[in-house]
């Protein structure tokens, strides 16, 4: 299975019906992550990878604006550690 050049490549979705995947234009290594709101009809391109995309999101970086809510009203990520 190869994604035709230039199109979205879902890998992944939120609670809320969003989707995130990457624009497949360039080298794979190299596709930005494209997120598409679930009540929007164009997506929101980002221009980094996979990885810094959900580091960011995992570090609190996107309550910023950038596809999810601000704030103790929105959707804080929690990350505790597993004993």
């Amino acid at each position: 299975m190869w994604p035709e050049p230039g199109g979205f490549f879902l890998w992944g979705s939120t609670i809320d019906g969003d989707h995130l995947g990457w624009m497949t234009s360039g080298v794979p290594e190299q596709w930005p992550v494209m997120l598409i709101k679930h009540e929007a009809e164009n997506g929101e391109l980002h221009a980094e990878t996979m990885t810094e995309w959900l580091a960011g999101w995992a570090a609190g970086a996107r309550f910023d604006g950038s596809g999810f809510a601000r704030g103790e009203a929105g959707h804080p990520l929690v990350c505790e550690r597993l004993e």
